[in-house]
């Protein structure tokens, strides 16, 4: 099975205080997923496959959330 690669983008500016979190959310991502599973040969049999076959579809939801607390480093 291959590695599935997503990329969700936003750009925003915020100024933060020193130590402070700033909580960046809203990235949400739906995705579709269907599989098929049949027994060989009868599966693929006209008029009768139906019955040697299933498919399945599934949603999935899911939140893309940042949290971030800047420190600044003198030297």
């Amino acid at each position: 099975m291959n590695p599935v690669l997503d990329s969700r983008q936003a750009e925003t500016r915020v100024e933060v205080a020193h130590g402070s979190t700033l909580a960046f959310g809203g990235l949400r991502m739906a995705r579709q997923i269907g599989r098929e599973e049949k027994i060989p040969i009868l599966g693929d049999a006209p008029g009768i496959g139906k019955l040697f076959k299933s498919k399945r579809r599934q949603k999935k939801m899911s939140d893309l959330y940042f949290f971030v607390t800047p420190h600044l480093i003198s030297r």
